[in-house]
């Protein structure tokens, strides 16, 4: 029952060195919008026992978490599509994977907005310190210019076409 998870899990936590741990790679991850949607990777690692590792699969749950800057949805100005629970499998001897996210890049000048991303529900492996991560998501448009072909004086009269 419920008493011998519980036991199991407080072992887990008390040898950690007999567990693997998985964690994000780094604590932000850039990437530029672009101009229409695409897909972001991201990475997240497996660390311990190399003995473990090598003969043990583990898997972990990832998401798009509230708190980020940059609007989640499908449509209109939306900045990304939000997810929850993308399953992560390691299989034995691997210690890196990636998720994704996708992206609608456009064409709006922007500060850069962020995503924030979360790791879950480990199964074999306790989650690491860095259980969570910012997507940053860099504005990459540049402004308009406006030119003229001639070089000279213009006037214009305010009232002609009223």
């Amino acid at each position: 029952g419920g008493f011998k998870r519980m036991r199991i899990l407080d072992a887990m936590g008390t040898f950690p060195n007999v567990v693997p741990t998985v964690q994000f790679a780094s604590a932000t991850f850039d990437r530029n919008e672009g101009d229409a949607t695409n897909t972001m990777t991201f990475t997240v690692t497996r660390t311990g026992p190399a003995a473990v590792i090598a003969d043990s699969p583990s898997s972990v749950l990832v998401s798009s978490t509230v708190g980020g800057t940059a609007t989640p949805g499908t449509t209109g100005t939306t900045d990304y599509v939000a997810f929850l629970n993308q399953v992560v499998n390691f299989a034995p001897r691997e210690t890196s994977k990636t998720a994704s996210i996708s992206l609608r890049g456009d064409f709006t000048i922007e500060p850069i907005e962020t995503v924030a991303l979360s790791l879950s529900n480990p199964f074999a492996a306790l989650l690491g310190a860095q259980r969570t991560a910012t997507l940053r998501i860099v504005n990459d448009d540049l402004p308009g210019t406006i030119f003229f072909d001639q070089l000279g004086v213009f006037t214009v009269n305010e009232t002609a076409g009223a």
